[in-house]
C-alpha cells in the first residue's frame, strides 16, 4: 500500500543523524536527468562512434549500475516511480496522458524534512500542478510549464548577456530528407544562439542556485530533455556527425517472425518505410543531442568543483528510460527491449563506492531513491523499491531480478518484463498486443534476436511466477487524474 505522507516522513532523519562527506557536513545529492538516454549509445558502454568524454570520466569516478531498469518504458509512468518508491499501478499514473495525483507521497521529501535545501530544475512530467508550495518535496520547480514567466525572464537575461540574437533553423541540405520523413515526429532543427535552448537555462539555473546555497545541504535535481527527439541541437552539436559515416552503423535486426506486435507498431508508426539515408540522418542527429547532453553534464560537473562541492557531493547521473534508435527497426519506447527498458545510472560518492567500480546486480526504478536515501544516511522509507546502499557499498552482488510493467489500462500489464543474470523474459498482453512470451539470453545474445523459449522452458516458467509475485502484490492507491492533453512522451 503507498505510503501517507506523514508514514513517509518518519524515515527522515535530523541533520545531526547523517552520513557526512570527508569535509564534515552532510553529502548534498545532484541527480541529473536526461530524457531518452540509450546506455549503449555512451563511449563507456562502449560505442563505436558517440562521443560522451564527461560522462566517461564520471563513470571513471563512480560506481555504474549497468543493469539498471525502467519502471515502465514511458515517460511520466516511470518518472513518478523514481519519485515514490511505487510501481505505476500503486501511485496511478499509468501512461503519459494520465496526471499525477499529488496525495501520493513524494521520497525527496525526506530530504526537505532533514534540513536539506531542495530544487528541481527541469522536466517531471507530472501533469500536475507542479507550481504549487512544496511540490514533490522540492521548495522550488523551475521550467517552462510550472514557472513559465521565470522561465523566460531567465531566457531573456541570458539572451541580454549573450548579446547576441538567434533563430532556430531547417538545414536546407537536409530539407528534403526530413521533408519525406515517414514518422513526422523525428525530425530536427538547429538552435543558432545558447539562449534558443531549454536545456540550457534549466542549466544555468542550476549552476546560480549551486553558487547560492551557502552551507546548508541540499538535493538538486536537474532534468535535461535531451536526447529526447525532436532532435532541435546547438549548432556546434548538430553537425557534429556525418549521417554517411553512420550509414554502416550496426543495429540489431531479426524480429518479424518472432515478435508480430513490434513489427506492427513499426509499420504504424512509419519506421518501417524509412531508408537508409534517413536512418543515418536520425542516427547522426540523435548522437548529436547524447554529446550535447553530455557536453551540458560536464557543465554542471564544473560549477561543482569550481564551487569546491564535488568531494561532498553524492553526483548522480541516470536518465528516465532508454530509445530504441533504430534496433530492430524501432525508435523511441514503449516497448521492453533493452535499448528502451535499461537505463544509465552511474553513482559518484568519493571515498564511499568504487570508482570506476560495476554493480552487475539487477536494479529497479523503484529502487533509487530509497538507495540514495541511504547513502545519505536517511532511514530508508517502506516502499516498493529497496535500500541498495549497503550492497553498493559492500560490492556483494545485489538483487537477482528486475522488472518493468506497462499498465496502459489498469488492469494486468500488458508489457511485462522479468529478467535474471542470464535470461530476459518478455510477456504481452492480447488487448493490445499480440499476447507473446519472448525469452531472450542476453549472455549469449545482448541485442536480443533470437527466442529461446522453446529451449528453456522452467526458466520461462520461473520468471512468469516472478512477474506474478510483484505484480499481484501492487495494491493501488490513487487513481491517475485526467491529463490535459496526450503528448509522445
Amino acid at each position: 500500500m503507498p505510503l501517507s505522507r506523514r508514514e513517509l516522513l518518519t524515515g527522515a532523519a535530523s541533520l545531526a543523524c547523517l552520513g557526512m562527506a570527508p569535509s564534515g557536513r552532510p553529502w548534498n545529492v545532484v541527480w541529473i536527468s536526461s530524457d531518452q538516454h540509450n546506455v549503449r549509445w555512451s563511449g563507456f558502454e562502449g560505442h563505436p562512434l558517440v562521443k560522451t568524454p564527461n560522462l566517461d570520466a564520471l563513470a571513471a569516478q563512480s560506481l555504474r549500475l549497468r543493469n539498471t531498469y525502467v519502471a515502465a518504458p514511458s515517460c511520466a509512468p516511470t518518472r513518478q516511480s523514481w519519485l515514490t518508491g511505487l510501481w505505476p499501478r500503486e501511485h496511478g499514473q499509468l501512461h503519459n496522458a494520465l496526471g499525477f495525483d499529488p496525495r501520493n507521497a513524494c521520497l525527496p521529501e525526506l530530504w526537505r524534512e532533514a534540513g536539506y535545501a531542495t530544487a528541481c530544475h527541469g522536466k517531471l512530467h507530472t501533469w500536475a500542478d507542479e507550481s504549487a508550495p512544496g511540490f514533490a518535496g522540492f521548495e522550488e520547480v523551475f521550467n517552462e510549464e510550472a514557472s513559465p514567466a521565470a522561465f523566460e525572464g531567465l531566457r531573456r537575461e541570458l539572451r541580454a548577456e549573450l548579446g547576441v540574437t538567434g533563430r532556430t533553423w531547417k538545414p536546407e541540405s537536409e530539407q528534403a530528407l526530413w521533408d519525406a520523413m515517414p514518422a513526422p515526429d523525428l525530425h530536427g532543427k538547429v538552435h543558432g544562439a545558447l539562449y534558443l535552448s531549454p536545456d540550457w537555462v534549466l542549466l544555468q539555473e542550476s549552476r546560480r542556485w549551486l553558487q547560492r546555497q551557502g552551507t546548508q545541504p541540499f538535493f538538486l535535481y536537474t532534468s535535461l530533455r535531451l536526447p529526447h527527439h525532436p532532435f532541435t541541437l546547438l549548432e556546434d552539436f548538430y553537425f557534429r556527425y556525418d549521417p554517411k559515416d553512420l550509414l554502416e552503423l550496426p543495429v540489431a535486426h531479426g524480429l518479424g517472425a518472432i515478435c508480430p506486435s513490434a513489427e506492427k507498431n513499426r509499420a504504424r508508426r512509419g519506421w518501417s518505410r524509412l531508408t537508409a539515408e534517413q536512418t543515418a540522418l536520425l542516427h547522426a542527429r540523435y548522437a548529436g543531442a547524447i554529446e550535447q547532453t553530455d557536453w551540458m553534464v560536464g557543465l554542471l560537473l564544473e560549477e561543482l568543483e569550481a564551487q569546491g562541492l564535488a568531494d561532498s557531493t553524492i553526483l548522480v547521473y541516470s536518465s528516465d528510460h532508454g530509445d530504441m534508435a533504430g534496433d530492430h527497426g524501432l525508435w523511441w519506447k514503449g516497448v521492453m527491449f533493452e535499448g528502451a527498458a535499461r537505463k544509465p545510472l552511474l553513482i559518484r560518492m568519493p571515498g564511499v563506492l568504487e570508482p570506476g567500480g560495476v554493480h552487475e546486480g539487477r536494479v529497479n526504478e523503484v529502487d533509487l531513491l530509497p538507495t540514495l536515501a541511504g547513502l545519505s544516511g536517511l532511514r530508508a522509507p517502506r516502499v516498493s523499491g529497496r535500500d541498495l546502499s549497503e550492497v553498493l557499498r559492500s560490492g556483494s552482488p545485489g538483487q537477482e531480478h528486475a522488472y518493468a510493467f506497462f499498465d496502459v489500462r489498469g488492469q494486468r500489464a500488458e508489457l511485462a518484463m522479468c529478467r535474471d543474470a542470464r535470461f530476459k523474459l518478455m510477456r504481452h498482453g492480447t488487448q493490445l498486443y499480440g499476447g507473446e512470451r519472448l525469452l531472450f539470453d542476453l549472455q549469449e545474445d545482448p541485442y536480443e534476436t533470437r527466442d529461446v523459449a522453446a529451449d528453456h522452458p522452467r526458466t520461462v516458467r520461473q520468471l512468469e511466477r516472478e512477474l506474478d509475485r510483484v505484480e499481484l502484490s501492487m495494491q493501488p492507491r490513487y487513481a491517475g487524474v485526467v491529463a490535459p492533453g496526450e503528448d509522445p512522451g
